[in-house]
């Protein structure tokens, strides 16, 4: 008996515009520890000691959450890259 679908399987890929934003999701130390349920000293510390990247607004450490994640689960560098060659520095 002979099937109907097709031999070929297909994935879906999503197609971002020019104009659509890149999901992801930013914590603050106080959400991602809530979230990953850890201690926030463990969090601040990884920030701090710039294991993990993070972006400052205002007073508060901003952390993207697949990074954050992918070190948790690998426990490897998520690629923090310091900003060189700008001038005064």
């Amino acid at each position: 008996m002979e099937s109907s679908y097709p031999d070929v399987v297909t994935k879906s890929v999503e197609v971002r515009g020019p104009n659509d934003r890149a999901s992801f999701r930013m914590f603050t130390i106080n959400e991602a520890s809530e979230f990953f349920k850890l201690p926030k000293h463990f969090i601040r510390q990884l920030v701090l000691s710039k294991t993990i990247p993070s972006v400052m607004a205002g007073k508060k450490y901003l952390i993207n959450e697949k990074l954050l994640e992918r070190f948790l689960l690998n426990g490897v560098d998520v690629g923090y890259n310091e900003p060189t060659g700008f001038p005064g520095r």
